[in-house]
């Protein structure tokens, strides 16, 4: 913990855009990652359901946000974030 992206390996994952390493398939719950988006809340509602994941209001569930993006693409953003893109002046 603390060591940054090269102490992240084995069943771990660095999250660029978080500074963060987290377990291999977790999901960023807002301020936290968790295992899966039903475990973000850790007994706390709503107000812990964010991030990748969204609240339902009819279940009561923290559940994965709907995305129209392929999960390949959004792992790959998630990190390893693109950096800004500018021409041969620099513009």
């Amino acid at each position: 913990k603390g060591h940054g992206a090269l102490w992240c390996n084995g069943d771990c994952e660095w999250i660029a855009e978080k500074h963060k390493c987290a377990p291999l398939g977790s999901v960023t719950c807002g301020q936290h990652t968790a295992l899966s988006c039903k475990e973000c809340t850790k007994g706390y509602g709503e107000s812990w359901c964010n991030g990748e994941c969204r609240w339902n209001s009819t279940s009561k569930e923290c559940m994965p946000r709907p995305s129209n993006t392929h999960p390949v693409y959004r792992r790959l953003v998630r990190h390893k974030p693109f950096q800004p893109v500018v021409d041969q002046d620099d513009n």
